[in-house]
């Protein structure tokens, strides 16, 4: 184990080491566009800086020749004007669809633009739109049609139905015309008739790429949202809260004799984030000793804080003999490096997600809750104590075969047994839902069951809130925000116990910018809530994950984009490292996201680091530095015995000082990258020598360690850092 809590949470500062970083930087430049159209000079680098071909517009070279070819071809009870757009809207002008009475049909109501020239046999096109609804976020509709006429009858290639929110949002419309049409022949479609609405419809535009090798699954689709532009309005609310709630003010004094001290350099490290940021972890894998194995543990540590055990705390693999030892195994792995872990899960209210010898009292109540009972005291109550919370109760609305046998009061009881067998652990209820667009129903049956838990004095203390999204079911990022405060209102915590967002092409770059784009934006959204304590995802890796297309890493354990997006908030925008100098009064302030820290302080020939936390209502910490300079106590050696995988670390403490015994031991990490390993310690009451072998090293490999010694008070000297490179080539290592 490592001795010093500096390194307790340095490992997450290892997910953002350099080359992970560089991984994460896009390198896409884009070409130069073929239109003097600022806008679609703007759509055609947008593609080149996706790594796909810049098109030819298929209507016309610019967007006001574009928007006449549509400007009035409408159809119906309806009234279509032209209008400027905003200043900070990349497109000139829209049209503004009002329909002014009831309709029948979808086609009731609708304009379109027939294509000028011949469309080719396989000719690949990409429609581009901005659409909102000014008025009825979320309630207006309109279908998008790219239709050809064979000379005989019409053919539908493409379409879409579309509920716009009330912010601009651009859509993409990929197609394939698998037969050639003459001029006038194709054209688009936009279908307005779903009662009395009114859509705002701008920035269209429509390219070819009939001199192009693109293949129509190689663009960007329609499965954007509202709120995804990086002016929505929900971003500046979301940075607002953020700071409120998320950071706190940082004083740090230095201090010499009890004297002010100016003009200290101060160093403000991040150790760890107070808010949880996890996933969860596989027992059978985490408790593995394959390298494979080895390597999963090693980066769930390396990015993540907090953990859930996937299925070894359910029921039935709680009462298997090998599956309990493997996950008794994982929260002791996950204990003993200061993982906090969640509880998943001590009912799933369905005789299908109970052991089978349950079912049999499926027609005597009385024997299906004594059961039920002896199996939350016997697991809560061996584990009391050991988890941040429990989900006594999993997905409820759904799974309901047994709370229809026992009736609604058994959720009381069995959150009532969970508190006597474990009093410490939060309880929670969790379940999948909560955060869908289209699940008002829903929420409402959890308001109504919330009330009958409260006035019945359940002792319920949070809301798990599973996460499962995907390209076709997304949520805009303020409704989540919205969603959320319903149940914060009720004075309990909110966790979100199960994030993923699938896609269905990993190898599609527009599938992947939009799941990065959707992970940055749930993780602002839910971060920025103050009820919300935790963010945990349902996997984190391709090659162990229940839907392999949400991983952050691939099965290589390369970073995808949403894995960028991730690290890049965690550990950059959300993450605290500051230096500055103290003033005259001898104090150094600064804001801070709360969580741990290391304090370094440098004066006069010295440096001192101390351990501290920033939480809310901001943190004040002293750091006393010698009055005079003092001497270095230890230094730093040149290694020996150095091989592919092994070296020998050297360092000699020169002296004691007012100490009667001083702990040695050494920090190392790969050069230039952020994640520390501390060495065991070594005491010693005399001046003298001290080594360390390390074992596992990879070979060809830079390397940088250092001495350092501790006094029990916790002041600590360093010596100099030293590098060496292992030997061999680790390209030829099996």
């Amino acid at each position: 184990m490592p001795y010093d809590n500096v390194i307790r949470r340095n490992f997450l500062k290892g997910a953002v080491s350099a080359s992970l970083l560089g991984a994460c930087a896009s390198s896409a430049s884009g070409s130069e566009p073929t239109t003097d159209d600022p806008y679609y000079a703007g759509i055609q680098q947008t593609l080149t800086g996706m790594d796909l071909p810049e098109g030819s517009f298929r209507y016309a070279p610019t967007e006001a020749e574009t928007m006449d070819v549509f400007d009035g071809q409408l159809w119906g009870q309806a009234t279509q004007t032209r209008r400027q757009a905003e200043s900070d809207q990349p497109f000139s002008t829209y049209f503004r669809i009002e329909n002014t009475a009831p309709t029948s049909n979808f086609w009731d109501v609708g304009f379109n633009g027939s294509f000028r020239s011949d469309v080719a046999a396989g000719e690949v096109l990409l429609g581009v739109v901005y659409l909102r609804s000014p008025e009825a976020a979320g309630d207006a509709t309109v279908d998008v049609f790219f239709k050809q006429n064979d000379g005989y009858e019409n053919h539908v290639k493409r379409n879409a139905e579309i509920s716009p929110g009330s912010e601009w949002t651009r859509y993409y419309f990929p197609v394939e015309y698998d037969e050639s049409s003459g001029a006038g022949d194709a054209w688009i479609d936009f279908f307005l008739g779903y009662g009395e609405q009114v859509i705002d419809i701008g920035g269209i535009a429509v390219l070819s790429f009939a001199d192009a090798d693109v293949d129509v699954s190689d663009l960007p689709g329609i499965w954007s949202y509202q709120g995804r532009s990086p002016s929505a309005a929900w971003r500046a609310d979301a940075e607002e809260r953020i700071e409120t709630h998320r950071k706190s003010d940082l004083t740090v004094e230095v201090l010499a004799d009890g004297l002010p001290v100016s003009d200290a350099t101060v160093d403000v490290s991040m150790t760890d984030h107070e808010y949880d940021f996890g996933s969860v972890v596989n027992a059978w894998k985490m408790a593995d000793d394959s390298p494979e194995a080895q390597t999963y543990r090693e980066q769930f540590r390396e990015h993540f804080n907090k953990a859930s055990i996937e299925n070894g705390l359910k029921w039935d693999a709680w009462e298997d003999t090998h599956h309990r030892a493997a996950t008794l195994e994982t929260l002791e792995w996950l204990e003993s490096n200061d993982v906090p872990v969640r509880g998943h899960t001590l009912i799933w209210p369905d005789f299908a997600n109970t052991p089978d010898r349950i079912a049999q009292y499926s027609d005597d109540p009385d024997a299906l809750h004594r059961a039920i009972a002896e199996h939350i005291r016997d697991e809560a109550g061996a584990l009391s104590g050991r988890l941040t919370s429990w989900d006594v109760i999993n997905e409820p609305y759904t799974s309901d075969e047994i709370t229809d046998t026992l009736g609604r009061g058994s959720l009381v009881d069995w959150l009532e047994i969970a508190r006597e067998a474990d009093p410490e652990t939060p309880r929670v209820v969790n379940d999948w839902g909560f955060l869908y667009e289209g699940s008002d129903e829903k929420r409402e049956w959890y308001a109504n069951l919330l009330d009958f838990l409260q006035s019945n004095d359940a002792t319920l203390d949070g809301i798990g809130m599973q996460a499962h999204f995907s390209m076709h079911n997304k949520t805009r990022p303020g409704k989540v925000v919205d969603i959320i405060d319903r149940y914060a209102s009720r004075g309990l915590d909110v966790e979100i116990t199960e994030w993923d967002f699938r896609i269905d092409d990993p190898s599609s770059d527009s599938q992947l910018a939009l799941q990065a784009d959707y992970t940055r934006d749930m993780l602002t959204a839910v971060f920025s809530h103050p009820a919300t304590t935790s963010f945990v995802g349902w996997g984190f890796w391709e090659g162990q994950m229940y839907h392999s297309s949400g991983a952050y890493f691939r099965e290589d354990w390369s970073v995808k984009p949403n894995g960028c997006a991730y690290l890049d908030l965690v550990f950059d925008e959300w993450w605290t490292e500051e230096t500055g100098t103290t003033s005259d009064d001898g104090s150094y302030q600064t804001r801070a996201f709360r969580g741990d820290y290391e304090i370094t302080v440098e004066h006069g020939g010295t440096t001192k680091t101390v351990e501290a936390t920033v939480s809310e209502g901001g943190s004040t910490v002293t750091v006393d530095v010698p009055s005079d300079e003092q001497s270095r106590t230890v230094e730093t050696r040149q290694p020996s015995k150095v091989t592919k995988k092994v070296a020998t670390f050297s360092g000699e403490l020169t002296a004691l000082g007012d100490a009667s015994e001083v702990d040695c031991y050494f920090l190392y990490r790969v050069a230039g990258s952020y994640f520390w390993f501390a060495t065991d310690v070594q005491s010693l009451d005399a001046p003298g020598t001290f080594e360390t072998t390390i074992r596992h090293l990879r070979p060809d490999i830079e390397y940088e360690y250092y001495a350092v010694a501790r006094t029990s008070d916790g002041k600590k000297q360093t010596g100099d850092t030293v590098t060496f490179r292992t030997k061999g080539n680790r390209n030829s290592e099996k």
